[in-house]
């Protein structure tokens, strides 16, 4: 191939591809890049976004860094300053480098890993009071992180491709979720799922072991609240959520009330206090719901319940929810629960980007969907063509049959043909394929939502 005297479609020859355009220039005067001359925070970023939610655990990951020791005779220093070596230097080549794309990230993420898994590993050995500082220190990531994909989940996909600019179905995460048969998933489904899984684990949590009556209040709070939500919303807001909310929520009080009433109990002054405060609270939002409800008036908070949810808000609900989750188990230093959280949460992140979210993608970013639509529908002699593109994919899903036209004029005579013919376009050159054709021809779109950027056409 070195030998080999003929160029490619931009002239070059072979090893000058290789060697000086694809190696030497894409790291000196960049090459195809989208984003020229990017920051050295760039990298940072998209691996923020690639290892998230771990992205917490990068601080310890930096404290493990600087506990390595050189010339060890343990094999897990020599592990670890190979990866040091291989993080430093993967980021300061690619960092430098005048072509950036957000998959260059990849090189960088394996020895980073490592890393966090040496973390990981000290964290269960040393506990959480010991690391308490360097996962603290990871708050802000994980929560800076989590709000970003949380508002643009494109963010994670375009780790994954090139073309940034991409058309990106948006309606995927802003449409209402179909989870139920007779309406879409709620925002207050959102809210019920988490009071109940939160509160129901600290129940497990705090009656399980000896913890403070705060604990115990706080997660029969939680948990009342969510049942009482729960039937609201079953209900389909018959009853007021604030009524049934604020009586679920009475469950605290009454617990402490029982505390404050045993004997020889030393936090009988703060049991009395906790029941005060907790009962003021859930018959106030029992008030206010009775009395809402004896006026027929619409309960504010049942416009909020109702509302349908989307997947951004459900990705936003449930970071949150698995970092309280997280933290609450972390400050009670229950170091099993910890971990199932967290790889349960990870899990449950990377099942439905995985299984759900690309599954879904997939359908715009490919001419899969429309030549099944032009098999299904056309007859035996009716040909198809692929109007100003040159995207591979069109030759891949017609079986080397699609005809590609760049020029209008062709593009009138293919439209001349007799009996009906077939057309791929891009949405945004929709308008250049009507004009090309003729007036006299009228152009029918097949599914136009069906994808985002191409769109299946015939032509009469």
């Amino acid at each position: 191939m070195f030998a080999f005297e003929s160029v490619d479609d931009e002239g070059k020859l072979f090893w000058y591809r290789v060697l000086i355009h694809d190696q030497l220039a894409r790291i000196g005067s960049g090459v195809h890049t989208t984003t020229p001359g990017g920051e050295f925070v760039y990298f940072i970023q998209q691996g923020g976004y690639a290892i998230f939610p771990w992205v917490v655990l990068v601080p310890g990951a930096i404290v493990v860094l600087f506990t390595l020791k050189l010339r060890s005779k343990e094999s897990s220093d020599g592990v670890g300053t190979l990866a040091a070596i291989w993080l430093v230097l993967t980021f300061a080549v690619i960092g430098s480098s005048a072509t950036k794309f957000h998959h260059y990230v990849f090189p960088m993420l394996p020895p980073l890993a490592i890393l966090i898994g040496f973390f990981i590993d000290k964290l269960w050995k040393d506990g959480i009071a010991k690391q308490g500082l360097a996962l603290v220190a990871g708050v802000p990531f994980f929560m800076l992180v989590g709000k970003d994909l949380a508002e643009n989940p494109k963010d994670f996909t375009d780790l994954f491709v090139y073309n940034y600019d991409r058309p990106y179905p948006q309606h995927l995460v802003t449409n209402p979720i179909g989870f139920w048969a007779d309406r879409p998933l709620g925002t207050g489904d959102l809210i019920v799922f988490a009071l109940i899984a939160i509160g129901g684990y600290l129940v497990f949590e705090t009656f399980g072991s000896k913890r403070s009556v705060f604990l115990k209040a706080l997660s029969l709070a939680l948990s009342g609240l969510g049942v009482g939500l729960l039937i609201s919303m079953a209900t389909r807001g018959q009853t007021s959520p604030m009524l049934l909310g604020g009586l679920g929520f009475l469950a605290a009080p009454a617990y402490c009330v029982y505390e404050a009433m045993r004997p020889n109990n030393e936090s009988r002054a703060w049991s009395w206090f906790l029941a005060l405060i907790s009962g003021g609270i859930g018959l106030c939002l029992a008030g206010a719901g009775a009395g809402i409800s004896m006026q027929k008036a619409p309960d504010p908070l049942w416009q909020v319940l109702a509302d349908p949810a989307n997947v951004k808000e459900m990705m936003g609900f449930g970071f949150i929810v698995f970092g309280v989750l997280c933290a609450g188990v972390a400050l009670a230093r229950a170091k099993v629960a910890l971990y199932a959280t967290a790889i349960a949460g990870a899990c449950v992140w990377a099942f439905w980007f995985n299984w759900s979210h690309w599954t879904e993608l997939s359908h715009h970013w490919t001419q899969r969907d429309q030549f099944w639509e032009y098999y299904r529908g056309r007859q035996p002699t009716e040909p198809i063509t692929s109007f100003l593109m040159n995207w591979r994919g069109e030759t891949f899903y017609s079986r080397n049959t699609v005809k590609q036209i760049k020029d209008n004029g062709l593009l009138f005579q293919y439209a001349q043909q007799p009996g009906r013919e077939w057309a791929l376009v891009e949405h945004n050159r929709l308008g250049i394929l009507k004009s090309a054709v003729g007036a006299d021809k009228q152009v029918t779109l097949i599914k136009k939502d069906l994808n985002v950027k191409f769109v299946l056409t015939t032509i009469e």
